[in-house]
């Protein structure tokens, strides 16, 4: 293989002590957990069966229950969040997690020192991982899934929260909360870490307006991967930083050919926290997903651009393989598409949804949740949006949301707004009704 087309990180510390003979997730002596308005009896209960086979969270109608099976080996189920389709149920050995509890512990010094909080529900994979983390570091540890996001903000301060897990849209949530309450910021935090999906330069702006003195680090990864690459203080713009300890990148063609450095292709890793697979093989979990050589790709897209002297290669992504659509002859990755709609002055929320059209192949649709106090009117939105993306983006219409349509995650729920959607465009008519979409515009 091309070793300039790897983008390799240090193997991750080798834990010392009882550490290493931990295969399971347990409670450390000094940890603490506080989950205000929600029982903590589900955590107790998973972390009490954690080394005896197959455990996991389920949430439904925002009660989360213990999924407990007997077996030879201590893994964890969680689920996929779903965003692009239905959740997936997936199995990984819970070493796989606990090998980079260690390297969070020496790189953020995560333990009995530190006060860390997670916002959304355990249900998801994200917090999970931050809640059993410093369970299992002993951390003082806040879940704050049952608050609103203006009390998160003021529980946070109070309890002078140093470290938290959250995902941009969390931190949009956040910041408007904060605005609309003119809450003051919370100096105390000193560790943001940032997953679940892109953080654009509006978003980053507003964590560092929440936490002026919190050091921003975004990473990425999929509930497959688990951690891939982790930004730092010299990450440059656009880039999500370099290869996590102990993951090794490799960026491939569609044919399997190894890339080299600036070249956009398929993201392929190989790393200790790879998942075991789907429930029901991986068949039948995502089609997208590959396996080669002890390399994993789950079809997202990206760049290694070549190291600075001294530094190692950083991932830019490009988007994943279903969010880039040919429109107008034009290629549009909609997660960038979204990014510059938020830029949008009163737009809280913005999704796309790219629509079948009989004439054209394929048109999109904008979904924005606005401010109270944006003011916008169907066509004045249609405007705004064609004005953001550009000439030939085959914007055909803008839906105005008045509630916005969510994953247990947080994450916009992507078929729901499909659902909603008005099909093909030449056949007329959009779905109003069940999110009480207040109007509409099409051009």
């Amino acid at each position: 293989m091309d070793e300039h087309s790897t983008n390799r990180a240090a193997d991750p510390p080798a834990p010392s002590g009882a550490a290493v003979k931990a295969r399971h997730f347990r409670r450390h002596p000094a940890a603490l957990l506080h989950m205000p308005g929600a029982d903590t009896a589900p955590i107790e209960q998973l972390l009490r069966a954690a080394p005896d086979g197959d455990v996991g969270l389920r949430e439904d109608g925002g009660r989360l229950s213990l999924i407990h099976r007997p077996g030879p080996e201590p893994r964890l189920l969680a689920a996929t969040s779903g965003s692009t389709g239905p959740a997936k149920w997936f199995h990984r050995g819970q070493e796989s997690w606990i090998a980079s509890f260690h390297v969070n512990a020496d790189h953020f010094g995560i333990g009995p020192a530190r006060r860390v909080a997670t916002l959304g529900g355990p249900g998801a994979t994200l917090p999970l991982y931050g809640a059993l983390e410093a369970l299992h570091l002993g951390a003082r540890l806040w879940m704050l899934h049952a608050l609103r996001p203006d009390r998160q903000m003021r529980t946070l301060a109070s309890e002078r929260v140093d470290l938290l897990w959250a995902t941009p849209v969390q931190l949009r949530q956040l910041s408007h909360a904060a605005a609309r309450r003119a809450l003051p910021p919370a100096p105390c935090l000193r560790d943001l870490l940032i997953g679940g999906a892109a953080l654009d330069d509006a978003t980053r702006t507003m964590a560092r307006t929440l936490f002026p003195n919190a050091a921003l680090h975004q990473f990425y990864g999929a509930s497959e991967t688990s951690f891939i690459a982790l930004s730092g203080p010299d990450t440059p713009p656009g880039a999500v930083g370099a290869a996590y300890a102990g993951v090794e990148i490799v960026i491939r063609s569609p044919e399997g050919e190894t890339l080299g450095p600036g070249r956009e292709g398929v993201i392929w890793v190989r790393s200790p926290y790879l998942f075991g697979g789907y429930e029901g093989g991986d068949a039948a979990g995502n089609p997208d997903l590959r396996r080669e050589d002890g390399y994993l790709s789950i079809g997202e897209r990206g760049i290694l651009d070549p190291a600075t002297p001294g530094a190692a290669p950083v991932l830019r992504l490009t988007g994943r393989s279903g969010r880039v659509v040919q429109v107008n002859d034009r290629v549009l990755r909609l997660d960038m598409a979204e990014s510059d709609l938020r830029r949008i002055p009163g737009v809280e929320e913005a999704a796309i949804v790219p629509l079948a059209d009989a004439r054209r192949g394929t048109v999109i649709e904008a979904h924005l949740l606005l401010a109270p106090e944006a003011g916008y009117r169907p066509w004045g939105a249609l405007r705004a949006c064609r004005a953001a993306l550009g000439p030939r983006c085959g914007l055909r219409r803008a839906v105005l949301h008045r509630d916005w349509p969510r994953l247990a995650s947080g994450k916009t729920d992507y078929a729901a707004l499909a659902a909603d959607s008005g099909g093909d465009t030449d056949a007329g008519g959009h779905a109003d009704g069940a999110r009480k979409m207040p109007g509409e515009a099409r051009g």
